[in-house]
């Protein structure tokens, strides 16, 4: 009324704005939503990135027992038929049956990727080109499992010329074909590694890509 006193601010007056508040209310709720959502994004990256580097610390661990595995199985089997394994003439010590060449150049073939193998096995890390480790290390179980194929073929070709028994040469057969099972459960380890890879780069790429 007129001659009264307001405090400085007061709204005296306002036209109709229901429809612009309206609008504003629509505003705040969709920033609102916005804020949440990117709450929820943030928390799924974060979520990807853990799943990814527990991929990337298991497919670490699985290189290193792939190497293991594979060097056991030829140090402590397969040179068991090589005088000399480590030589310039690894030595068959039984009836190569046509594959005694073969063998040997194998095993000559082993003394080079044995080492480097190692090599790069004990310097692996979940920063390293983890694809490519797991392509070398199947090439390397694969190859050994060709040599034990080999020597499964020629246990089972002996004759009575063998300097083994029949006993023994089946026992020698039995052996390596358990090895060859555990060889062709790590390439499955070796596999199921490179898939559990991409999947989680997948889920990564695909996270990074929502939260934006």
């Amino acid at each position: 009324s007129l001659g009264q006193q307001v405090s400085a601010g007061t709204i005296l007056a306002s036209l109709e704005n229901a429809s612009e508040r309206a609008s504003v209310l629509q505003a705040e709720g969709s920033y609102d939503a916005a804020v949440a959502n990117a709450a929820q994004s943030n928390v799924s990256v974060d979520q990807a990135k853990n799943a990814l580097t527990t991929s990337q610390n298991s497919i670490v661990s699985t290189l290193r027992s792939a190497y293991n595995t594979t060097n056991g199985t030829i140090v402590n089997s397969i040179d068991t038929f090589f005088s000399n394994p480590n030589g310039q003439v690894p030595g068959l010590k039984i009836s190569g049956r046509g594959y005694t060449s073969q063998l040997n150049s194998e095993r000559i073939e082993f003394q080079t990727i044995l080492p480097a193998w190692q090599t790069r096995v004990n310097t692996v890390s979940i920063v390293s080109d983890l694809n490519a480790e797991l392509d070398y290390a199947s090439l390397n179980v694969q190859k050994t499992i060709d040599v034990i194929d080999i020597f499964i073929a020629i246990f089972n070709q002996q004759d009575s010329s063998s300097s083994y028994t029949d006993s023994e040469l089946v026992s020698f057969s039995e052996t390596f074909t358990g090895l060859r099972s555990t060889l062709i459960g790590v390439q499955s380890s070796i596999d199921a590694s490179k898939t559990s890879l991409s999947s989680a780069l997948d889920a990564l790429k695909k996270a990074e890509l929502a939260s934006e």
